[in-house]
């Protein structure tokens, strides 16, 4: 270990400490629990009292959203070193204001804490370079560096994309809830609300799976996953819009809220509430969705990815608006993966098929184009995916589909990178070697004819992410559907021009165009950081006029 790798280790040990020795952790395991999640739930609150007032405010709004996804990210920080230190048994009991105090120091404290995390666990995948620039008793500063402008590039691409995937998601369960508020403008009894709330649940959850309903995924049917989770949503949002009958008002005059009505913001799970389902089936699901314990392969687990908290009786709950912010499809799928590695993408047919169905739902706007696949080259060439030609431009795509499990944060892309590094760097060349070998014989097994082929391209094709900087090799081969699908409606449906506007990287977002790289600094514990960042100059979007008229769920 060299010099400075030691000094960057006594350091993080210092980082460590100022999170370690905070007072709360004097406070019983159960309580320090429940009081930081009804403490983010005021706070979440707060937040959006002050989105309803900023409505005209561009700038005060986008403050308030950042506010609340740093928030989230502490809370996560918070339950995990409390569910870490904190002692099960004994401790104090964490009443009054001197603990709320301390909830609030340590969700303060996570909030800067996560960035730091983030910055020394991009150290080991190669992502970043730290390196000292001041090191003396009155000042410490390190930075936290790419490794190359490559790497750099791509992990806020990559960024991007994953953002403008969500809002994706947020627009079209913004239309959703629009949709229903008409349909339900007052609620005034509980059968509105009921009907009301478990619209908005069974809509937002058909939104976040992507997988069909009879898949296998990790021993569980797919249907059977998304009906606990829409149930776990609809009942907190019931809890959440009893609690905020009482509590918006008082937020409203006083901005806090007493101690004693913020235990009245979680909701605590009942098993025996979630009909429909075995209830083994139901235990088992919940029991892989709670934060705290380490479950089969699992190596490593977050509050992100398993929102459910659990006391030292058993008893679960969960903070309604963190999980109405959960991409729980996506996260679902991440947890696991990582519990019973080797399971979780075994029916690959079953998501190729979803994945084929998704991409010819597409090809079905352009009446021109066709699509076929998979195909078998000769000899030991693999399988093509999928293809898709255009009789007008004479033009043929071949496709390597990648239905990898997304990653949740840009800094996860790198551990994608195996997959995709194979599809673009061993697959493509057998594409390419397979069907330059007899075009016609091709043509004839894809497309039941032979069609006169001007150019040909070739793709992988991913859901969101495209790789690392330490895989990608500038070619621009490495797509996602939503490019896809944006470049044929720019060049209406001509693939050849689509394919070539892909290949230049005009689906990507571009530097100085949509974003800059900046330096952003700040202090913890007795230490300056610098890290690099992103400033958003123009939004990047991938959005089609039929993007907004999915509506899934019960919904006329």
């Amino acid at each position: 270990m060299s010099k400075a790798e030691k000094r960057l280790r006594e350091i993080e040990s210092q980082l460590d400490e100022a999170m370690y020795n905070l007072p709360i952790y004097k406070i019983n395991r159960d309580k320090a629990l429940q009081l930081v999640a009804s403490l983010y739930e005021s706070l979440e609150m707060a937040l959006q009292l002050q989105v309803v007032r900023s409505q005209d405010h561009p700038e005060a709004l986008s403050e308030a959203e950042k506010k609340s996804e740093s928030l989230k990210g502490a809370l996560a920080t918070a339950i995990q070193h409390i569910n870490n230190i904190c002692p099960e048994t004994e401790g104090e009991n964490g009443v009054g204001q001197p603990a709320i105090d301390q909830c609030i120091e340590l969700l303060g404290t996570s909030s800067l804490y996560q960035y730091v995390e983030v910055n020394y666990k991009g150290i080991r995948p190669g992502i970043l370079s730290p390196s000292i620039e001041e090191d003396s008793p009155d000042q410490i500063t390190i930075a936290f560096r790419p490794v190359d402008d490559k790497v750099q590039r791509y992990e806020i691409m990559n960024e991007i994309l994953i953002e403008e995937n969500s809002r994706l998601y947020q627009d079209r369960m913004s239309a959703i809830k629009q949709a229903l508020h008409k349909k339900y403008p007052k609620l005034t009894n509980w059968r509105l609300k009921d009907a009301y709330y478990s619209a908005i649940a069974d809509s937002q959850t058909d939104l976040l799976f992507h997988l069909p309903d009879e898949m296998d995924l990790a021993g569980y049917k797919v249907k059977d996953i998304k009906h606990v989770w829409s149930k776990l949503l609809y009942k907190a949002y019931m809890a959440s819009h009893a609690a905020r009958k009482d509590c918006l008002p008082i937020l409203d005059k006083i901005g806090v809220l007493p101690e004693h009505m913020l235990p009245n913001l979680l909701y605590f799970i009942d098993v025996d509430e979630f009909d429909g389902v075995d209830r083994h089936v139901v235990e088992s699901i919940l029991d892989d969705l709670t934060f705290g314990t380490m479950k089969g392969k699992q190596k490593y687990g977050s509050l992100m990815t398993e929102p459910l908290i659990q006391l030292t009786d058993g008893a679960r709950f969960v903070s309604p608006t963190f999980i109405s912010h959960n991409l729980a499809g996506r996260n679902i799928n991440a947890t696991l993966n990582r519990i019973y590695a080797g399971t979780v993408d075994k029916d690959t047919v079953s998501k190729e098929a979803y994945f084929v169905h998704e991409l010819e739902s597409i090809l079905k706007l352009f009446p021109a184009l066709k699509g076929g696949g998979p195909t078998q080259l000769p000899g030991d060439l693999p399988d093509v995916d999928y293809a898709i030609y255009d009789p007008i431009s004479k033009t043929m795509v071949a496709l390597e589909m990648k239905w990898i499990t997304e990653p949740v944060t840009a800094q996860e892309i790198v551990s994608r990178d195996e997959d995709l590094y194979k599809g673009l760097h061993v697959q493509i060349p057998n594409y390419k070697a397979g069907i330059t070998a007899n075009l016609e014989s091709f043509m004839k097994k894809t497309f039941e004819e032979i069609d006169p082929v001007d150019h040909i391209d070739y793709f992988v094709l991913t859901k969101i992410s495209i790789g690392s900087g330490k895989i990608n090799d500038d070619s621009n081969r490495i797509i996602n559907i939503r490019m896809l699908k944006k470049a044929l409606f720019d060049h209406g449906g001509n693939l050849y021009e689509a394919t070539q506007a892909l290949r230049t990287g005009a689906y990507l977002p571009q530097e100085n165009v949509h974003y800059k790289i900046v330096e952003n600094r700040y202090p913890f514990a007795g230490v300056n950081f610098i890290t690099c960042g992103k400033e958003v100059l123009e939004p990047f979007s991938l959005q089609t006029p039929d993007d907004l008229k999915f509506f899934p769920g019960k919904i006329e």
